[in-house]
């Protein structure tokens, strides 16, 4: 096995130290003046970690993540296959996107089927669901707003649909402030 080697990864490893923050840490403890550093100096992944799922289709081998298109590392080596992150062909939208990590093949079309979700002004969200061939091209894109906001971890789809798993989600706007301080991670 080895790291993926995304951007943030190399200049993480170069420093010595975390630089990012995370869904899940902060480069330090909310103490002793930490989560002053955490909401001042540390940076939020832009890339992203590509850290929760790999899935190897047609002839890519695609390392995901939660926050952000996947990456593309050669099945061989392991290695990383450019340095940015893979958006099939300008086909999914580039920058700070959520393209979940649980990236679906069917088993009859082989076709490729990934999620993304964004966020409307009303704090709403929308999800695109994009569906590829084994040539990496958009064959299908539909999209939706929920009716409230919900966290979506997993989805399917079947011959005529897609299934989305949609948890009711809240926010709490004295966490939204300790993030935004330094004090806590998102989750």
């Amino acid at each position: 096995g080895k790291y993926v080697k995304t951007n943030e990864y190399l200049e993480e490893k170069e420093a010595g130290y975390m630089i990012y923050r995370g869904i899940g840490s902060n480069p330090y403890p909310g103490h002793d003046l930490g989560a002053v550093r955490n909401a001042i100096f540390s940076k939020m992944q832009g890339g992203g970690p590509a850290n929760t799922c790999v899935l190897e289709y047609s002839d890519k081998l695609f390392a995901l993540w939660e926050g952000g298109p996947p990456h593309i590392m050669d099945p061989e080596t392991l290695e990383m296959i450019g340095n940015e992150p893979y958006t099939f062909n300008g086909q999914i939208p580039e920058g700070p996107v959520q393209f979940l990590a649980h990236t679906r093949v069917d088993q009859v079309s082989n076709h490729l089927l990934g999620c993304n979700t964004s966020y409307t002004g009303r704090g709403l969200a929308r999800y695109t669901m994009y569906e590829f061939n084994e040539n990496f091209e958009k064959v299908h894109e539909a999209s939706f707003t929920a009716d409230n906001m919900y966290f979506i971890h997993d989805f399917v789809f079947t011959p005529s649909y897609y299934v989305l798993i949609l948890n009711p989600a809240a926010l709490q706007w004295s966490n939204l402030i300790k993030i935004g301080l330094g004090f806590q991670p998102l989750m």
